[in-house]
């Protein structure tokens, strides 16, 4: 977390004058968080393959 922003945070390098900007940067936030959640449901299953 940057400076206690939060995970809401939307980080864009590039252009923010470029319109359409902002629609990229909520995209690719959102395929992050999508990412980050199949990773969590693997670790999880890699977890409990293990113990069995």
């Amino acid at each position: 977390m940057i400076w206690n922003l939060g995970t809401d945070i939307v980080f864009h390098p590039g252009d923010t004058l470029e319109p359409g900007w902002r629609e990229v940067a909520l995209a690719r936030r959102e395929e992050l968080r999508r990412l980050a959640a199949d990773l969590r449901r693997d670790q999880m299953m890699i977890a409990f393959l293990k113990s069995i």
